[in-house]
């Protein structure tokens, strides 16, 4: 039961890193959006410092994105390892 229990160790790791992953993209969004209302009811004014803030989180989003996918991606790999342990 070494590698079974090994796997499912593994598997609560990613998920775990996973929701960690997406609590930071929910805030970085959160961010972004509550900026750009800021800016458009004129609360906010629009310079380039907080352009560069917008692109910055921008990216940061579209790479915490991808971050997801791959883990998601690993975490599948392994259930799909799982399954086959067990059927054995």
């Amino acid at each position: 039961m070494g590698k079974l229990e090994a796997l499912q160790k593994k598997i609560d790791q990613i998920a775990d890193k996973v929701r960690n992953l997406r609590y930071m993209l929910i805030m970085l969004m959160s961010g972004i959006i509550g900026t750009i209302f800021g800016i458009s009811q004129n609360k906010i004014i629009d310079n380039l410092i907080v352009n560069t803030f917008l692109f910055i989180g921008t990216i940061c989003s579209i790479a915490i994105g991808i971050l997801i996918q791959t883990e998601e991606k690993k975490r599948n790999k392994l259930i799909n390892e799982l399954e086959e342990i067990q059927k054995d």
